[in-house]
């Protein structure tokens, strides 16, 4: 509760957010900015013994008013998740965020097998996969429906579909010698909707191959850089506000293209059967791809993000794998972790989410 009345500058921000139809009381102010829902004022000094005043941030306004206003439907007003509350911004103890990671990834270990070593380690994973990864998918990924012609996913009956989470479990568990290069390189080469040629899977097959002969082998390389000790040293061990950023950026680009997927699933739906109850039933922002969309295919992250099922239950092994790697990396390599940061900005422009 605020000891005295509201300075000027928290008199000023209040009566903003009642002009904005939000009436909220000195209280609830403070409040809502010991939650860290609000942003602080900014202190700057007068000089020469002048004092200080508090200014208050570009920022508080908008967020001041959000807030006031799930506060009038009802809703919660702190995300019921970790992630959740860095991505919105507000204050999280490293501590509390590393501690996530951490555990997110020993999940990892007990769900998969991937502390067993051996023969029994190999059977566990491999049985571990089936289980988890059995079945046919959701729609196809951005990449499939944006193409005029595209492949359809449901087709597949799901026999071996389990062999991608297996194969990067045994990477996983740092088991080199539970699977061959060749192996990781036809799985990869298909992984995340990709539809490769024959010929181009042959031809990276080929590759692969030549670099065994030469001493280099892929399988081996890979479980070195990918192993979930390793994975979890790393987040351990790395710069939190390096983590959180990449955190916020990648979970924001993937809530964005959750809303593409979306569209583009409707304008396939269009371009091949035309109208239908989707129009109705769907919000408009989830019914047209917006003008500038384009655009987002140029940036270079495109790439990273648009070939990626998100819904797809025999992909969930993978795919938090393939965020967890990208995480750890975007805190290693700053030109891109900016890319996202800018991929993230762009989505937030085009689509006015």
């Amino acid at each position: 509760m605020p000891r005295s009345m509201p300075s000027p500058a928290d008199q000023r921000l209040l009566q903003d957010a009642r002009a904005a139809g939000y009436a909220v009381s000195p209280t609830q102010l403070e409040r809502w900015r010991t939650s860290g829902l609000v942003p602080r004022n900014i202190r700057t000094g007068l000089g020469r013994g002048r004092g200080s005043v508090s200014v208050v941030p570009e920022d508080a306004l908008a967020r001041l008013i959000a807030v006031a206003k799930s506060a009038r439907q009802g809703r919660a007003l702190l995300p019921d998740t970790v992630l959740a509350r860095v991505v919105h911004g507000m204050p999280v103890p490293d501590a509390v965020v590393r501690s996530k990671v951490v555990r997110h990834l020993r999940r990892l270990v007990r769900v998969f097998a991937l502390d067993r070593v051996g023969d029994q380690g190999w059977q566990a994973r491999n049985d571990r996969a089936r289980r988890h990864m059995r079945g046919a998918g959701g729609p196809p990924v951005l990449d499939m429906l944006l193409s005029a012609a595209h492949d359809d996913p449901s087709s597949d009956d799901g026999a071996g579909a389990w062999r991608l989470g297996a194969v990067l479990a045994h990477v996983m568990a740092g088991d080199g010698d539970g699977v061959t290069g060749e192996e990781l390189a036809r799985e990869m080469a298909t992984a995340g909707g990709q539809r490769l040629s024959t010929a181009e899977v042959e031809q990276l097959v080929a590759e692969v191959r030549a670099g065994e002969t030469a001493g280099s082998d892929l399988a081996e390389v890979m479980a070195r850089l990918m192993s979930v000790h390793r994975l979890i040293e790393a987040a351990e061990t790395v710069d939190m506000g390096v983590l959180k950023r990449a955190l916020s950026a990648v979970w924001t680009v993937l809530m964005s293209h959750t809303v593409l997927n979306f569209q583009a699933f409707h304008e396939m739906v269009r371009r091949e059967v035309g109208e239908t109850e989707l129009d109705r039933l769907l919000p408009e922002s989830y019914r047209r791809l917006p003008e500038e969309f384009e655009s987002l295919r140029q940036h270079p992250a495109w790439t990273w993000f648009a070939g990626t099922p998100l819904y797809r239950s025999r992909s969930a092994f993978s795919t938090t794998v393939a965020w967890l790697s990208m995480l750890l990396t975007l805190t290693r390599d700053e030109l891109m972790l900016r890319a996202v940061e800018d991929y993230r900005d762009r989505l937030d422009t085009v689509m006015g989410l």
